[in-house]
Parts: C-alpha cells; sequence; structure tokens
C-alpha cells in the first residue's frame, strides 16, 4: 500500500500536470490509515483504540483504554502479521512491559514506513472463514 505521504506527493505532482486524480490526498489517507475509517466501520470491527505517535506513555494510556486480555498491534496502515509473537499477537494487555517490547519491534521492524502511531486491535479468534473487503 502507498503511504499517505507519499501518495500525496504523487497527488501534487500530477497538479504541476494539469492532473486531478479521482481520489484525493486526505481521501486517500482516511480510508488506509486505521483512524480515519474506523468510525464508520466499529460496528463490524474489533474495538480499536490507538496513539498519535509512537511513544511509551500514549502507548501506555491506549493499553489501558483498550483493556485486558488479547489484541493485535499495528500501526496506523499495516501489522507485522508475519512477525505475530513479537510484533503483532499481544497475549495479554495487562504486561506492560511485554506490549511495550512488542510495540518496540513493530516500530522497528517498520522503520521509515511505520505509520504516524500505534494501533491495538481487540483479539477475536476466527472460527470461520476470513472475509476482508475494501
Amino acid at each position: 500500500m502507498v503511504g499517505a505521504d507519499r501518495y500525496a506527493g504523487f497527488v501534487a505532482a500530477l497538479a504541476e500536470r494539469g492532473v486531478v486524480p479521482r481520489t484525493g490526498a486526505e481521501a486517500h489517507r482516511r480510508a488506509h490509515e486505521l483512524p480515519g475509517w474506523y468510525a464508520a466501520l466499529a460496528p463490524v470491527t474489533p474495538r480499536s483504540v490507538w496513539t498519535v505517535g509512537d511513544g511509551r506513555d500514549a502507548f501506555d494510556r491506549a493499553r489501558a483504554e483498550l483493556g485486558g486480555g488479547p489484541a493485535v498491534l499495528r500501526d496506523y496502515r499495516k501489522s507485522a502479521k508475519h512477525h505475530w509473537d513479537e510484533a503483532a499477537y499481544v497475549p495479554d494487555l495487562a504486561d506492560g512491559e511485554h506490549a511495550w517490547r512488542m510495540a518496540s519491534r513493530l516500530r522497528e521492524l517498520r522503520g521509515d514506513d511505520f505509520a504516524r502511531g500505534f494501533v491495538l486491535r481487540e483479539y477475536e479468534p476466527f472460527t470461520g472463514a476470513e472475509a476482508r473487503t475494501w
């Protein structure tokens, strides 16, 4: 997925050529970053909280807001599901040190592609086929 900042640069380059894309930069950000689309889909997606930035204090506040139990960790745009046990699945939000190590590892893995903040989502085990929409 093209990040919001990169897409905004693309839109600006098109504008210099007199081209207006169908999807503007802000609409792209709202569609691609969880905080932008969450309110519209909250009834049909796991409960989620997020931080602005990658600081520990904000992460701990988000963790407390979501409550205990397992969660899935990601940034605004993407998870590190291929690193499930070290940077995506938080077995218990009550273990703040372990959760923060996972968040730090996610931040490290995402590097320059880290999208604006951490997202914690209630873990929902699937009992059937997973369905995704766009």
